[in-house]
């Protein structure tokens, strides 16, 4: 009988959900595991499509003109997303000069996402946004912190 693969997103948000009911002592394990299958599946070109499409009307939503990786993942998830996805936010009646957008995989203490929005905000852009494939729900509650910026978690642990 055919079974319809799991989705991407789907995936990775069930390895986060392991991680958010893991015991203490299990959490290095299951961050480890967690980052292991975003790795993994970001190493599969049809997955970097895929997570660019559920980044796509974020972005586009939020307006951000330029998207940038806040880590070597963050790189790839946003080469896929300008490759796939660029003439659309080129175009994007919402695009606003000097906005730009952050992304990443995952979210675990939030420091490094941190570090790319100072950078941006270094660089002169005006409105910064991130999106995580998947977040400790308490590294987002500390990102979004600065009433000046946004980031979202497609999935939160």
């Amino acid at each position: 009988m055919y079974q319809k693969a799991a989705s991407p997103a789907t995936v990775i948000a069930a390895a986060a959900r392991e991680v958010r009911t893991a015991r203490h002592e299990d959490l290095p394990r299951r961050l480890s595991n967690l980052a292991e299958r975003i790795e993994t599946e970001l190493g599969n070109p049809e997955t970097l499509r895929s997570i660019a499409g559920d980044l796509a009307p974020l972005a586009l939503e939020l307006g951000c003109g330029t998207v940038v990786g806040a880590s070597s993942t963050g790189e790839r998830i946003a080469g896929a997303f300008i490759a796939t996805y660029g003439a659309d936010l080129e175009m994007s009646q919402r695009r606003e000069r000097g906005s730009v957008l952050i992304v990443d995989g995952v979210l675990t203490t939030g420091v490094q996402m941190q570090r790319a929005i100072r950078k941006a905000r270094e660089a002169g852009a005006d409105k910064v946004s991130g999106i995580v494939v998947a977040a400790d729900h308490d590294a987002l509650r500390l990102c979004n912190a600065d009433p000046k910026t946004r980031v979202i978690a497609l999935a939160e642990f």
